[in-house]
Parts: structure tokens; sequence; C-alpha cells
């Protein structure tokens, strides 16, 4: 499905937020369940959050608990509701949090055990984990645990366009090498503009890589932002704060944007960024830290501080009030309040960096102190605390799970014969992951049955069309 493309002039960053997804035709997005909820055809919805619910999305586990406490398209059963709902609050759903608290305080134990023993039978159908190597998956081919990629040779440099302010891109493509070093079969998938993509596709062409037996699969990811103006950052902030709470709530749309701000977040050094998981139960509140979002960015340059000082000195806290410093604490007190040698190490740097931060250049407030051993100086940032769901890798998560084939191809391009992706994929007949896993066991299989398996896998990617599966067996002579 190809959803419209919404372009702002001046900001086109925040077409983002509009941005459809090319998806496969077994990778339907939550929001046709939703849609198919909303219009009552409850066999469609369910059918489609089960999907869902099979790659951990806890949106899913939540619309389906509603649907069996309600007896929405299937018979009414409370305990498989609440069991799904158990499920849900386990991967941090909100919504089912709140329900299921209320619940809780008006059942009896017996039941309860129950629904936590039906939810943990739910979870082992997921087929989905988090881990990005080997997850709960056992190794299923016999070949090398760590191929090496094909060294490329001549690599002209990417000829990028002239973008306007705030313009955003960031896709994978996908290519073969043949067995002479050059390159074909180039595809991309995620979001580009099409300059950007041009110019890429034009340059990976050019690109040679080392001769070899066998052709191999490739992949480069893309990931570019232009500057913004003060006005736009303003203007950014201001709509990422309204996606944000829409994100947390499951709308997908808003989690595919929030996984892509956050990857390609630019942050001054002026800041440190500190998750803190409590913010998360707090109203969200505007976190995205950019270079030119601040009038006056103080400086707040390392600092050479003479002594002895432990490699790994862990980041701690100051605090100044009135131009005076003190120790607060560490920024991970639980690893570091009983070590006596760092407190001691603090305790004779202290008087130095309240010198340095006697300067008026410094205003009040806390500053996290970090040792940087390469450079032997310390350096200043303010903090920034941000709930921990603002880090990119939650954001992709949600994004995959919800249906964004851009991101369930990143995580299995990573292992393509071992993570679980790579197997959902599979499984469901993506073509470009299918050539990927063939050509990468027959370029690293041990025995003749795994070369054998990539071989089946080629040929089923070319027999459905796919282009760079019918030109590496044509490079081999395949049949």
């Amino acid at each position: 499905m190809n959803l419209p493309l919404k372009f702002v002039a001046l900001f086109c960053l925040f077409c983002l937020f509009g941005l459809g997804l090319t998806i496969t035709a077994q990778a339907q997005p939550m929001s046709k369940g939703l849609q198919a909820y909303e219009q009552e055809d409850f066999r469609t919805a369910y059918e489609i959050f089960q999907y869902r619910f099979r790659t951990r999305s806890k949106h899913a586990a939540y619309m389906l608990a509603n649907m069996y406490i309600r007896g929405e398209g299937v018979s009414a059963n409370p305990t498989e509701g609440y069991a799904y709902l158990q499920v849900a609050s386990d991967h941090s759903e909100h919504r089912a949090t709140e329900m299921l608290e209320l619940w809780l305080n008006e059942t009896d134990d017996q039941t309860i055990e129950q629904v936590r023993r039906r939810a943990d039978e739910l979870k082992r159908l997921i087929e989905i984990s988090p881990n990005k190597a080997l997850d709960e998956l056992d190794w299923r081919y016999n070949v090398e645990r760590n191929p090496d990629d094909r060294t490329r040779i001549s690599r002209p440099s990417v000829s990028y366009p002239v973008f306007r302010s705030g313009a955003l891109t960031s896709f994978l493509t996908s290519f073969l090498i043949s067995p002479e070093g050059s390159t074909s079969a180039i595809r991309h998938i995620g979001w580009s503009i099409r300059d950007f993509r041009s110019a890429v596709e034009r340059d990976i062409t050019n690109w040679k890589y080392e001769q070899e037996a066998l052709p191999s699969p490739a992949r480069v990811s893309f990931s570019f932002i232009s500057g913004l103006s003060k006005d736009g950052v303003r203007e950014f902030n201001r709509r990422l704060t309204d996606r944000f709470p829409r994100a947390l709530m499951g709308d997908e749309e808003a989690q595919y944007s929030m996984a892509i701000f956050m990857q390609n977040a630019r942050r001054t050094n002026a800041w440190e960024m500190v998750y803190v998981s409590d913010l998360n139960i707090e109203d969200p509140k505007p976190y995205f830290i950019h270079n030119d979002a601040f009038d006056e960015k103080r400086d707040l340059s390392a600092r050479r501080i003479q002594g002895e000082i432990p490699d790994d000195l862990p980041k701690f806290v100051v605090r100044r009030e009135n131009r005076d410093s003190v120790f607060d604490r560490w920024l991970d007190a639980s690893k570091h309040d009983e070590d006596a040698s760092y407190q001691t190490t603090v305790e004779q740097i202290m008087p130095r960096i309240y010198r340095h931060l006697r300067s008026r250049r410094f205003d009040d407030g806390e500053y996290i102190v970090t040792y940087n051993a390469t450079g032997n100086v310390f350096e200043f940032r303010k903090p920034q605390y941000q709930p921990a769901t603002s880090t990119h890798g939650y954001w992709d998560w949600q994004a995959a799970t919800n249906g964004s084939y851009f991101h369930q191809l990143r995580y299995a391009l990573r292992n393509p014969a071992s993570s679980s992706w790579a197997h959902y994929l599979v499984e469901k007949g993506d073509t470009l992951m299918m050539s990927h896993r063939g050509l990468f066991l027959m370029r690293y299989g041990q025995d003749d049955d795994t070369i054998a398996q990539g071989l089946d896998y080629l040929q089923r990617a070319a027999e459905a069309g796919e282009p760079m599966a019918i030109e590496a067996l044509t490079m081999m002579n395949v049949n």
C-alpha cells in the first residue's frame, strides 16, 4: 500500500509525518486492522491483530484483549482477554496496564493465576524476539559464524545533491555483487528523496569489489538530514510534541516517524542525554534537541585537570548554585555509590572542578562530568532528561512490529541465516529476503545440504520474479 507524500516547501523534513510505506502484501499495517475494527468487520480485524501479535506487537495484544473481553468477532472469553492484556502490559502497553490494574483489584487470586498461566502460553506463540543476534532461535544452518563481507576495491564518492533546509532521507539499498565484482539488481527500501536516491544508485553502479567464485548479496544504509533554521526547529518540536503521545498510544504512522527522527537526531555536544524510565509515566514533553535549537549555546569546553584519574571513572553530577559547585551524585548510583576509590578521586579533583565551573559562562544547575581518558580531559555537559522511549531503538522496534517493511528488513539483513525477523519474512514469502538468505547459505555453507538449501531459496525467489535471484542464477548458469 502506498500512502500519499505531503511535502512542505520550507520544512520538507516534516513530510515524514505524512509519508506512507511501501510494504509487502503479507505485511499489512496495523491501521488496516484498526480500520476494520472501526467498521465492525471484526473477522478481518481479528486476523490482522493475530498476525501482528505474532510479531510481538503489544498494541495488537491490547486490541485482541478488548475483542475477547467484549465478545467482538469471537465468543466472549474474559480469561483469554485478560491473558492478552497481561501480555500487552508486560510489553509496556500503558493502556493495558491501566485496565489490568483495575481488574486485579476486583479479581480473586485463583482467576489471576489462571490468566497468568494462559499469558505465558500466549507468549510462546510470539515468533519475533527483540534481540538482534540469534534471538531465541537455534542456529539452523551449518555456516560460518563470522563471515566477511566482500572487499570493495573501488568506491567513487556519492555526489549528494543540494538539499533544501530540513530535507531528510533514510533508506536501505540492497544490491547484488557479481563474481567479477560489478553491482546490479539495485533496490531501495525506506524514505528517500528522488534526487538523493538517483545519486546513490548512479554511484553504486560504479562500485567495484574483489573477485569471488559466487555472486554475493550486499546492502548499505543511507541516512542524511540537512540543517534546520531556528524557526524550523521550533516548528519541528511543535509537531513532535503531537506525534510522541500518539506513538506511545499505538499510532503506527507516528511510530514510523519517531523511529526515523530519533535515528537522525543531531544533538549538540553541550548536552548529555539521560534516559529515565520514570518519565514514561508522565505526560510526554518535547525532547528533540538540535544543534540550532538554542539562541545561546553555552561554552562547555573540556578541561584538563591534573592528577591520577582512573580511566574508567564513571560519569557523575555536580551541582552549581550561586557560583559554588559540589559533587551531587553518580549518574548511575547503583554501580558507584559504594566504590571508595572512585569517591576519593572525586574528592581530590572537586576543588579543580569548582574553579573551572566558577567561570561566569556556566549557568547554575546540574552538570554531568565525564572523564575522557584519551584526551586526559574532563567534559562538562548539561543533562537533558528524557523518557527511555525516546531512544531510536525503541521506535525502530515498534515500527517493525507494526508493519514497517523497512525496519523489518533492516533487522533481518543483519543476520539472514538466524535472525527471527529473517525467518519471519522468509515464511511470509518475501523474495528479497529469500535471495539474501539463499546467496548467504551458498557462499558460507559448510556442507552440501546447506548449499542445496540456499539454492532452493534462490530458485523460489526467482520463480516469484525477484531480480536479484534471477540475476544470481544466471551468473551461476543455473536454470
